[in-house]
């Protein structure tokens, strides 16, 4: 008898396993830094279409300033970028000399591999074959002596064999209206930034991003011009202050060069007083289906360009997530959630109150996902925002407090999909105790509890189905990236970074098995979750990668 199957939704339903698959660990490859001082480790990594494993490892140190003076900072120094087989062999491995931050990474179909973060000063730029590139960040003054603190941004272009293509930076100005302002220009201040966050490519290599902004930065074909108000007022500690007004924007990159912006927000309305201070925060983005979505942190009255440009009015002292869907071949804003946060309190983004981030934007054929960590009177949590790609107006939060034994969350760097529509994250605690110093401490060295617990009691996590889990398998990861059913975690000591390659395992044998996401055949579930092999007459779940849709066999 001919059997017929008849759809009976059209929209992706989230299927979960009995119990959630387990992780077995393949391999792992140790990178340690050669740097004097060094205080910290931090990291990002990709998997390309082949399941190879791209890498980078960051470092940061203390040093000095101006040699003699004793005045020291912290900076970033001369980061190791890796690329292994699935199987754990270290295919090459390049250095950016420098300082220098990577704090993205995506690759296309071919294995080319793209990288984006921050830089201060002169850097070159590493490569396995072929001449190095050169490339500086501004400068404070003409002496060349004070670099600003990570202002400066780069998206750098590999081939799959390590050989460097070209280098974009972004450098940021001045705005000419606050040209010759008495305290405007701070770089600890961080006035004037451009700080790319994320990174993405489709097919035609067109490259795209995500950055917070202060200030100017002039690029090819594009212009991005925040926004600061007049005097803050006579503060507390008796001096006159600027507000530090940030702004967001997402772009894209042409294989030329050109550059696109799609969605900018920045600050708008009265800054006259700390009580009236509105701004952008943070912002993230992902592609998919011809859109950019990207997602907003801030407060109060905004502007929204897109094609167009729009005013929001929001509570001064609250803060929200804008999700916007721009789509890129016209630059038209066709989609917009205006997902509430927590309470800012009297004072909204007074004396450097920890506010929250978005961490990390992804995406599935059907939903975008904006995943981060807000604040919650003195508490912080995770949450994830859930927005259809169909109708984004209609986006959901789900909130996860994270205080776990010891360590009480305070920072999410990254998270990533998992084939079957997982979301796993990596979070780095703030440890509730003081931290001895070892006795074989680096100078500068700092506790850990100001810069993510290291010693074991920081947790995973996932979010599925709108509920959330502890996940062993990436504690103590700093960045996370799916392998297919695989996933590869990065874990950052205080001068070394740990690559772990973890291959997941059946979890539930009546459950539903984890799928490639791409390419994946169909299979059937009867209501009870039950794999079946031919179905006959009768209600299914026919699952394909990340879709799934009830079909009636008849």
């Amino acid at each position: 008898m001919k059997k017929t199957l008849l759809s009976f939704a059209a929209a992706a339903v989230t299927l979960t396993a009995a119990a959630a698959p387990a992780y077995e660990q393949q391999w792992t490859a140790t990178t340690t830094s050669s740097q004097e001082n060094v205080t910290r480790a931090s990291a990002a990594t990709a998997v390309d279409a082949a399941g190879n494993v791209i890498a980078a490892s960051n470092f940061q140190h203390k040093y000095e300033v101006v040699a003699g003076t004793g005045i020291t900072r912290t900076g970033y120094a001369t980061p190791t970028i890796a690329k292994y087989a699935a199987d754990g062999t270290k295919a090459w491995e390049i250095k950016i000399d420098g300082s220098v931050n990577v704090v993205a990474i995506t690759t296309d179909a071919e294995g080319n591999i793209y990288l984006a973060g921050t830089l201060d000063g002169v850097c070159s730029f590493g490569t396995t074959s072929g001449d190095a590139i050169e490339k500086a960040g501004r400068y404070v003054d003409d002496s060349n002596k004070y670099t600003y603190s990570q202002a400066n941004s780069f998206v750098a272009y590999y081939n799959a064999e390590g050989a460097v293509q070209k280098v974009e930076v972004f450098i940021p100005e001045a705005l000419k209206a606050m040209t010759g302002q008495a305290g405007y220009g701070n770089p600890m201040s961080k006035d004037i930034c451009f700080q790319i966050g994320s990174i993405a490519v489709d097919a035609d290599k067109n490259v795209y991003c995500s950055a917070y902004f202060q200030g100017e930065c002039h690029v090819k074909g594009a212009d991005f011009v925040g926004y600061i108000d007049d005097l803050m007022g006579y503060s507390t500690i008796g001096m006159y202050m600027w507000k530090h007004t940030g702004a967001g924007a997402s772009f894209k990159i042409a294989p030329d060069g050109t550059v696109t912006a799609l969605a900018v927000m920045t600050p708008d309305g009265d800054q006259m007083s700390t009580e009236e201070q509105c701004q952008v925060m943070s912002v993230n983005a992902t592609v998919a289906n011809g859109a950019i979505y990207t997602t907003f942190l801030g407060n109060g009255e905004a502007r929204l360009t897109a094609k167009e440009t729009q005013t929001i009015v929001n509570d001064k002292h609250t803060y929200y997530y804008y999700v916007t869907k721009v789509d890129i071949a016209t630059g038209e804003l066709t989609g917009m959630a205006t997902v509430e946060g927590n309470d800012l309190g009297f004072f909204p983004i007074a004396y450097g109150q920890t506010v929250g981030n978005i961490s990390a934007a992804l995406a599935d054929a059907n939903n975008a996902y904006i995943v981060g960590y807000q604040n919650n009177d003195d508490d912080l949590e995770a949450f994830v925002v859930t927005a259809p790609m169909a109708d984004v107006a209609t986006a959901t939060k789900a909130v996860n407090a994270c205080t776990v034994d010891k360590a009480t969350f305070n920072e999410m760097f990254n998270a990533t999909l998992l084939a079957d529509g997982t979301i796993a994250y990596a979070a780095i605690g703030r440890h509730t105790a003081d931290e001895p110093k070892p006795a074989d401490a680096p100078e500068g060295w700092e506790p850990s509890y100001e810069s993510g617990d290291r010693t074991g009691t920081t947790k995973g996590f996932t979010f599925s189905n709108g509920t959330f889990a502890d996940f062993p398998a990436i504690d103590n990861a700093y960045s996370v990236a799916a392998a297919g059913s695989n996933i590869v975690a990065v874990a950052a000591a205080v001068n070394s970074t740990e690559v772990k390659y973890l291959k997941g395992t059946k979890g539930n044998e009546d459950g539903i098995a984890s799928v490639a996401a791409d390419g994946a055949a169909a299979e059937y579930f009867n209501l009870q979750g039950i794999r079946v092999a031919n179905p006959t007459s009768g209600l299914y779940i026919r699952r394909q990668g990340n879709t799934a849709t009830k079909v009636l066999v008849k």
